[in-house]
């Protein structure tokens, strides 16, 4: 059975810091991206706060092609 679990080495961290006036983007709706290991693979996952976690879920799974069973966990792990 394979497991998936976030990478405790690497927090969660912002990506580029935008300004308020340029593109839209807020200080509520920062990018970030984290590490996901599922089978021991080590993957990257991009998506703003504001992003609801089943959508980024379900976007980072079909760009990865990674099998259903995963998403709970992952947009738990999102979420948090």
């Amino acid at each position: 059975m394979e497991s998936m679990r976030t990478d405790s080495s690497s927090p969660t961290r912002p990506l580029k810091k935008k300004s308020p006036n340029r593109n839209g983007s807020s200080p509520h709706n920062e990018p970030f991206e984290m590490n996901v290991n599922i089978g021991g693979q080590r993957m990257t996952l991009q998506a703003d706060v504001m992003t609801d976690p089943v959508i980024a879920a379900k976007k980072f799974m079909h760009a990865n092609n990674l099998d259903d069973k995963f998403l709970n966990t992952l947009v738990e792990v999102i979420s948090d």
